[in-house]
C-alpha cells in the first residue's frame, strides 16, 4: 500500500498564489490613493479655487442656487502648467439648497499670471447659463512656478444611465452609453452619435459672422476631445473640437443635450475661443431660444401615452400623428406611432412612420423592435428578420435576455414562413 499523501491544491499552487493575490490586494490600495490624489491635486490648484470663489460670491448664482453654493466631489478636465505658462479647462459640479448645475471653467496662464476667458454656471433644472465674467476678465495673482509639469488627468462624468420607462408607448428602452473618453485629440468623428452633435455645433459656428471675421473662411472642423453618451435615442455631451479657418484658428466649446429622441441635439454652452484671443465667442448669445412648437409636440406625445396606457388605440395614434405634425424630428413620437399602429391592426398605415422613426434614431434597439413588428404583419419576413436580430444584439448587451430571447423565438418561426403574432401575442406587447 503507498502510504504518501498527495499535497493539496494550496500545498501546490502557494508559489505563484501569494504573489498574485498580494499584487491585487495592493492594486485596490494604490488605485483609490491614486485617484484621490490626482482629485485633491485639482481641488487645491489656484484656478480651481479662484473660480470657486467667484461662483460662491456672485449674486446671481447664488439666488438661484441658494446658499451655501459647495462643489461636488467628482469633477472632469485637465490642468497643465509648465514653468510660467498653463492652461485650465475644467467642468466642476456645484450645488445649493434650491438647485445644482456644472462651474465651466477655461483659463490661460501667461508670464505667471492666470487668466479666465471662460467662467459660466449652467444652472440644471433651467439650462440657464450665468456668465460670471460679464464685459471682463478675471485676473488671477501669479503663482510660483514649477520646476516639473505637473501632471495632466483628464477625469469624465460616469455615464447616465437612463432607467426603462415605465410605459410601452415611449418605446425608448436603454441602451448602453456610448463614451469617448479621450484626454487627448481624437480623429473627426464617424458615428451617429459623435458626428451628430460635432456637425451640428460646427454649422452653428461656420454660421456665425463674428466667427467667420476671426478665423476667416472656409471654417473646417479638425480633431476633438470630451465626452459623448448615448442611452438609446437620448444623450448628453461636452466636447471641445479644433476648428480653423483662411486667417486663424482656434477652439469650439460645447454642452449639448438630446431628449425625447429628436434628431438635433439643444446647446446650453457653444462657444469660439480664437487663438490670441482672450474673450470666447458666444454663440447663445441671448440664451437658448425656447421652441414653442415642440413644447405643443410633447402636450400631444404625453396625451397620446394616456390614451395608450388606457386602451384608447385610434386617440393615441391621433395624437402622436399631432405630435410628429408639429415637430417632424420628434423620433420617440413616431416610433410610438409605430408601435401602437402595429397593436392595433394598423400595420399598413404606419409604415412611414416606422421608417421615419429608425432614420432619426438608427442606434435604437427599441425603434428597431418596433419596425420590426410592423413588417412581419405587413408579410416582409426578411426584412422583420432583419430588425429583431439587430433587437437581439442590442437587448442582449444591455441586459434584457428575456426579451431578446423571445425575439429570437419570433425570428425562428418567420424563417419558417410562419407568422408569430397571434391575438394572444399582441395583447401580451401591449403590457410588455
Amino acid at each position: 500500500m503507498d502510504l504518501t499523501t498527495e499535497n493539496n491544491w494550496w500545498q501546490r499552487n502557494w508559489k505563484w498564489l501569494a504573489p498574485t493575490a498580494g499584487g491585487i490586494i495592493l492594486l485596490c490600495v494604490i488605485c483609490p490613493v491614486l485617484f484621490f490624489t490626482l482629485f485633491e491635486e485639482l481641488r487645491s490648484s489656484e484656478v480651481y479655487q479662484m473660480a470657486l470663489k467667484e461662483a460662491k460670491s456672485n449674486p446671481d448664482v447664488v439666488q438661484v442656487l441658494g446658499e451655501p453654493v459647495e462643489p461636488g466631489w467628482w469633477l472632469n478636465g485637465s490642468i497643465e502648467v509648465n514653468g510660467p505658462t498653463g492652461q485650465a479647462d475644467l467642468a466642476i459640479p456645484i450645488s445649493g439648497p434650491k438647485d445644482s448645475g456644472t462651474l465651466y471653467v477655461i483659463a490661460q496662464k501667461t508670464a505667471g499670471q492666470w487668466q479666465f476667458v471662460t467662467l459660466k454656471v449652467v444652472v440644471d433644472s433651467q439650462n440657464e447659463r450665468i456668465n460670471l465674467l460679464k464685459d471682463s476678465v478675471i485676473a488671477l495673482p501669479p503663482t510660483p512656478t514649477f520646476p516639473t509639469p505637473l501632471p495632466t488627468i483628464a477625469l469624465l462624468d460616469e455615464p447616465i444611465l437612463l432607467t426603462p420607462l415605465p410605459t410601452i408607448a415611449l418605446r425608448d428602452t436603454p441602451t448602453p452609453p456610448t463614451l469617448l473618453p479621450t484626454p487627448t485629440s481624437s480623429p473627426i468623428p464617424s458615428s451617429s452619435s459623435f458626428s451628430g452633435v460635432y456637425q451640428q455645433a460646427l454649422k452653428a459656428a461656420s454660421a456665425n459672422t463674428e466667427v467667420v471675421r476671426a478665423l476667416g473662411e472656409p471654417i473646417e472642423g479638425g480633431g476633438f476631445h470630451g465626452m459623448v453618451n448615448t442611452t438609446g435615442a437620448l444623450g448628453e455631451a461636452d466636447i471641445a473640437i479644433s476648428i480653423s479657418g483662411s486667417q486663424n484658428s482656434g477652439t469650439l466649446y460645447a454642452v449639448a443635450s438630446k431628449k425625447r429622441g429628436r434628431d438635433k441635439w439643444n446647446f446650453t454652452l457653444l462657444e469660439v475661443l480664437v487663438d490670441g484671443q482672450g474673450e470666447p465667442i458666444d454663440l447663445l448669445a441671448g440664451g437658448p431660444i425656447p421652441n414653442e412648437s415642440q413644447q405643443a409636440a410633447d402636450s400631444h406625445y404625453e396625451r397620446g401615452n394616456n390614451y395608450f396606457n388606457s386602451g384608447h388605440y385610434e386617440q393615441a395614434m391621433t395624437e402622436y400623428s399631432k405630435a410628429v405634425e408639429l415637430d417632424p424630428e420628434f423620433a420617440a413620437a413616431y416610433n410610438s406611432l409605430c408601435w401602437t399602429g402595429g397593436l392595433s391592426g394598423q400595420a399598413r398605415q404606419v409604415m412611414e412612420a416606422c421608417e421615419r422613426g429608425v432614420e432619426l434614431a438608427p442606434d435604437s434597439g427599441a425603434f428597431r423592435d418596433s419596425r420590426g413588428l410592423v413588417r412581419a404583419l405587413t408579410g416582409d419576413y426578411a426584412g422583420a428578420i432583419e430588425d429583431f436580430r439587430f433587437f437581439v444584439t442590442w437587448a442582449k448587451s444591455a441586459g434584457y435576455d428575456t426579451m431578446a430571447a423571445k425575439r429570437e423565438a419570433w425570428i425562428a418561426a418567420l424563417k419558417a414562413q410562419r407568422n408569430p403574432f397571434d391575438e394572444a401575442t399582441l395583447e401580451e406587447l401591449q403590457n410588455e
